[in-house]
């Protein structure tokens, strides 16, 4: 089983998460939990069940056994094989020029990443040409044209300022209302317009 964002998890779910670890009849399950590092400190509930976990290691005769891999951004060569196969293409020499742009502006975050070639896309700042059936783009004005933000963080920000003011004030209430909530908030929230 694989659980994303625990770093988001409520209390409930994180202890759930905990029972079947910890069960000595529980031995043939295997769960992955990614979450973000850099939003989970030694206070986080997160943090206060994988030390439990990692406490009941010893009572499990080595039934039990937690690893911990951090992943780290993507470096420039990485990047390229993404961005290659994102464009099907076989030349990382020809590649290289857009893909030191792509990283300066994502730092070499994958989400970042994805976002900022569908932005490009979007902006006609890559084109598909289907004459010679290859990618298109040119590098100094992809620079100019996002020369505006230092990262895409501050693209996705901006992006986000587009949408219809009506949405992004609710997205402003439900961030306060927490990461889950029902759809009866967004009613009342509808309602009160």
């Amino acid at each position: 089983m694989t659980l994303d964002d625990l770093q988001w998890a409520d209390s409930a779910s994180l202890q759930l998460i905990q029972v079947p670890l910890t069960d000595r009849e529980s031995s043939k399950i295997l769960i992955i939990g990614c979450y973000r590092s850099n939003e989970v400190d030694e206070q986080h509930e997160l943090s206060t069940i994988i030390r439990a976990i990692k406490d009941e290691e010893p009572n499990n005769a080595g039934l039990l056994g937690v690893t911990e891999i951090e992943l780290s951004n993507l470096g420039i060569d990485e990047t390229n094989k993404i961005l290659m196969t994102l464009l099907s293409m076989d030349n990382p020499h020809e590649t290289l020029p857009l893909v030191c742009i792509c990283h300066k502006k994502t730092l070499g975050n994958p989400f970042f990443l994805i976002q900022f070639v569908l932005m490009l896309a979007q902006e006609n700042l890559i084109t598909f040409h289907l004459g010679v059936f290859k990618w298109n783009w040119d590098t100094t004005i992809i620079e100019e044209c996002t020369t505006a933000t230092d990262n895409v963080v501050q693209l996705i920000k901006g992006r986000m300022e587009e949408l219809p003011k009506p949405l992004l004030r609710l997205f402003q209430v439900v961030a306060c209302v927490g990461s889950a909530f029902s759809d009866r908030v967004v009613w009342m929230f509808a309602s009160s317009k």
